[in-house]
């Protein structure tokens, strides 16, 4: 998405998690590095200084988790 240049989607994962970039703030961030922004635009824009991988990580294990967990339901439904 950074390299197409997808700012509306990027936006809404960075809004969504409440961060910036993605290994670190500055790292493949909205708004994009250009003339008027630098690579810490998103950290002075939005006050965030949180990479977005960490939370995405969270957000992941926690759907694995809630899908795992209907897997086991069903499973158990069924066998009764």
């Amino acid at each position: 998405m950074f390299r197409a240049k997808d700012a509306a989607r990027v936006q809404a994962i960075q809004d969504a998690l409440a961060c910036c970039g993605f290994v670190n703030a500055r790292d493949m961030a909205f708004p994009f590095p250009d003339r008027k922004h630098g690579a810490d635009a998103c950290e002075v824009r939005f006050e965030r200084f949180v990479g977005c991988l960490e939370p995405w990580r969270r957000q992941e294990r926690l759907v694995s988790g809630l899908m795992l967990g209907v897997a086991v339901g069903v499973f158990v439904w069924m066998v009764r």
